[in-house]
């Protein structure tokens, strides 16, 4: 086996040592740097088409150039689908008469923590779950722990079901703080203390497969809200623009995500998402379009302690034909709202609209 361009000696070097990539032998060396060289054509050619205006977003080397996408959906996509009923799940019904913000972004409130890195463990289900769960507690300045070692029916680094976190934190009264149960990148029992419970769960709310209306009234009046996407090789690599990729798989999803918020860019409209592949990544928030979002199933959860019957924003008063409500969030209306946060099993196939997926680089 022979590489394939002598001109790359000097970046492979310049790769490993910034990744810091370490390889059990000269074997596996050559079998990574195939990898890593067939990933920088692939770049390169893309990067030419995109230069030409054939695309509107780039890729970039990462830590993942030297893994096939197969070993990357194997070591790090973790989200899996199913049919089950949830059983403590009803349908999100946007609130009448509220008219939300035309952009949101979580972040700029705090509701949303720096991205961690997940290891080469398919725990994007236990961040996406938590992550919604953290925006909801963030009024409490509590941060939440996660499901990899707590939740019995799912599968840990192996992956898991999001609507199955969310029904073991309701099933069993609380999850803990990240502070007295930190993530671990692995799998072993469970650790769980009553005594350290930062989040519990009263219901489960699901947004309607390719119901993107509700999404955003959601996304406005609840907070982030947890999805599935579709991730393949361009998405591993992408770097940084509005990524409109005609050949996302708009039914068929393995990787969950974080929405943290939406708006309008160049008249196209986007959905601002939170990923977690690790700190090496160039790539902390991602824009993704409405489509190939796929919605699964969007868990939602009841806000903790907070009992005032309101929809709740902090991004500019939200509309109301009745009286408005009092709260230390400043934006609401009297609409009683459950704020809650969940996902749903598949139902039907075929895309959601006719508006392409973008993402685009943003940084936390």
């Amino acid at each position: 086996m022979q590489f394939t361009s002598i001109r790359l000696d000097n970046e492979w070097e310049l790769y490993k040592k910034s990744y810091n990539k370490i390889y059990a032998d000269n074997n596996e060396e050559i079998q990574r740097r195939v990898i890593w060289e067939d990933n920088v054509r692939f770049i390169e050619h893309h990067n030419m088409a995109a230069d030409h205006g054939e695309h509107t977003y780039w890729l970039g080397i990462n830590h993942f150039a030297d893994m096939s996408e197969k070993e990357v959906t194997r070591k790090m996509k973790g989200y899996k689908r199913s049919h089950d009923v949830i059983k403590d799940g009803s349908l999100y019904l946007p609130p009448n008469n509220v008219q939300v913000p035309d952009e949101v972004d979580w972040r700029q409130k705090g509701y949303v923590t720096p991205v961690k890195d997940q290891g080469q463990c398919g725990s994007c289900w236990s961040f996406s779950s938590t992550g919604a769960l953290g925006g909801s507690t963030f009024q409490e300045n509590r941060t939440i722990g996660f499901f990899i070692r707590t939740e019995p029916c799912n599968g840990g680094c192996n992956g898991g079901f999001v609507f199955r976190a969310y029904q073991y934190v309701k099933d069993n009264n609380g999850i803990d703080t990240e502070s007295s149960y930190p993530y671990e990148a692995r799998n072993a029992s469970c650790r769980f203390k009553k005594s350290d419970v930062g989040a519990t769960v009263t219901g489960i709310k699901i947004i309607k497969k390719g119901d993107e209306e509700a999404l955003k009234s959601a996304v406005a009046t609840v907070g982030p809200i947890s999805i599935a996407i579709d991730a393949d090789r361009k998405f591993h690599l992408y770097k940084n623009g509005v990524f409109d990729e005609p050949e996302c798989n708009s039914t068929f999803t393995d990787h969950a995500v974080l929405i943290v918020g939406y708006g309008v860019e160049n008249g196209q409209d986007y959905w601002l998402v939170k990923n977690r592949f690790g700190s090496y990544r160039d790539l902390s928030c991602l824009v993704l379009d409405r489509l190939c979002i796929v919605i699964i199933q969007v868990k939602k959860r009841l806000y903790p302690v907070k009992r005032d019957p309101c929809v709740m924003s902090p991004f500019g008063a939200l509309q109301s034909s009745t009286r408005p409500c009092t709260s230390p969030f400043g934006s609401l209306c009297s609409l009683p709202v459950d704020h809650t946060r969940q996902r749903k099993p598949p139902r039907t196939t075929g895309q959601l609209h006719n508006t392409p997926l973008h993402l685009k680089k943003e940084e936390l």
